[in-house]
């Protein structure tokens, strides 16, 4: 990243390029950003393991929601309608932990060489600070535009008070 700045300076100046083409050139490096839509976000769901997933069906949709309401709302609440033509849902899950996060989801969605590169951020109580020694199980889901077959799940850990 500490050579972008010198090369994209050398592009304009060198070579007249447009701002189209410096733009171009940044969203080759880090990605178009994608829009997203938050479906649901949950502390306590009843998924014990860790869940990554693309959802691309109506189908998958309704297994996935039965499992996400499973034992919590009788009567349990129909999933929300997601237009499976046009959009896919990402659902992911953390897994039983030992302390409340102080929050878990997507924080970001790009497009970058064909690939849906998705960040969901862990932010996790610091060490100097007090926390209390429950277990949750955090789900969030949000919705894309159908964009890519290959998606690509990033966690990125961060701590605070």
């Amino acid at each position: 990243m500490k050579y972008l700045f010198p090369v994209l300076v050398g592009c304009v100046v060198l070579s007249g390029c447009t701002r189209d083409a410096v733009q171009a050139e940044l969203n080759e490096r880090s990605g178009i950003p994608v829009a997203f839509e938050r479906v649901a976000s949950v502390n306590l769901s009843p998924l014990d393991t860790p869940t990554y997933r693309i959802i691309v069906d109506q189908d998958s949709w309704t297994t996935a929601w039965s499992e996400l309401v499973a034992g919590r709302w009788p009567p349990a609440p129909p999933a929300p309608s997601i237009d499976f033509e046009s959009r896919v849902v990402l659902f992911v899950g953390a897994g039983s932990l030992p302390t409340q996060l102080l929050s878990f989801g997507v924080v970001d969605v790009r497009l970058r060489n064909g690939v849906v590169k998705v960040t969901v951020r862990e932010e996790w109580p610091g060490s100097q600070c007090g926390s209390l020694p429950v277990i949750t199980r955090p789900v969030d889901i949000v919705t894309i535009p159908r964009l890519s077959s290959e998606t690509e799940f990033l966690t990125e850990r961060t701590s605070r008070c």
